[in-house]
């Protein structure tokens, strides 16, 4: 089981475990019957395989974003965007945008002023017109981020979370833009969640019952945000209080912590498991 709300963390860090920004974590279990101890054990030790498997195709699949964003912001096209006021060049930072996001398979590109506000979406301009830096917007995903970034001046992953201006799961990179070593602003890529959703449904090795999922952990709740193998709409419908120390595998995985055993799965079921 790992956390994708690490994954965040994972990249500011470099952290052993998954944990970013996505605030999350990967559960990952496999249901299984008592059987002799020898056989839980390879079938834990194979279970430790495959998250260390999905966790290094997670951290490349976010490493090659953050490459590919810092490289779109040197680009001289977008530089220019930040002080451009007559509108001249739109049409090739459309081109340039458009090229880039299908490459990436990116949702949405934004462009943001170091005062905050939001200057450019290449998708609905008409629900991103917000100031950053000011409430609520401070508060969202996004906002979050950009302040987050606005401190370090590095590569900045939001949290995966259910977001304010899209109505649906959203994950932010948000990435400087320099010009001549001097801060212009910042570019922001949406990047797709059904890609994220794809690496958690991998379920090659898991057998007929086994599934990965991502989980999320805020003011002692622990919430599934990616639908799972049984239960296909659980993404941000599943939550549980936590009481003292973790007991299931999604309590112990959002926490940050690395091992296997036998546990309480998200319906309660007994199953044998690895975080």
């Amino acid at each position: 089981m790992v956390s994708l709300n690490d994954f965040t963390h994972y990249h500011k860090t470099l952290a052993t475990t998954i944990f970013v920004t996505l605030g999350l974590s990967l559960v990952l279990h496999i249901y299984q019957k008592k059987r002799a101890i020898t056989v839980i054990e390879q079938a834990e030790a194979h279970m430790v395989n495959i998250i260390d498997d999905r966790t290094k195709k997670i951290e490349d699949y976010l490493d090659n974003k953050k490459t590919a964003l810092s490289i779109f912001t040197t680009n001289a096209i977008v530089q220019h965007a930040f002080k451009n006021t007559a509108h001249d060049g739109q049409e090739q930072l459309k081109l340039l945008v458009k090229s880039y996001s299908e490459a990436q398979n990116i949702e949405n590109i934004l462009f943001i002023r170091t005062d905050g506000s939001l200057i450019y979406a290449q998708k609905k301009p008409e629900v991103f017109k917000a100031n950053l830096l000011d409430m609520p917007y401070d508060t969202t995903n996004l906002g979050k981020a950009f302040k987050q970034t606005l401190l370090s001046l590095t590569p900045t992953f939001s949290v995966f979370s259910h977001d304010f201006f899209t109505k649906k799961p959203s994950l932010y990179l948000i990435d400087p833009v320099y010009e001549n070593k001097i801060l212009i602003g910042f570019v922001a890529a949406q990047i797709d969640h059904q890609e994220l959703y794809n690496l958690a449904q991998d379920y090659l090795g898991l057998g007929e019952t086994g599934e990965i999922f991502f989980t999320n952990f805020f003011n002692n709740i622990t919430q599934i945000i990616s639908p799972t193998r049984h239960k296909p709409n659980a993404a941000f419908e599943t939550s549980e209080y936590m009481l003292g120390q973790p007991n299931s595998f999604k309590e112990k995985s959002v926490l940050g912590t690395r091992g296997s055993g036998i546990s309480s799965d998200y319906r309660g079921t007994e199953a044998l498991g690895a975080w």
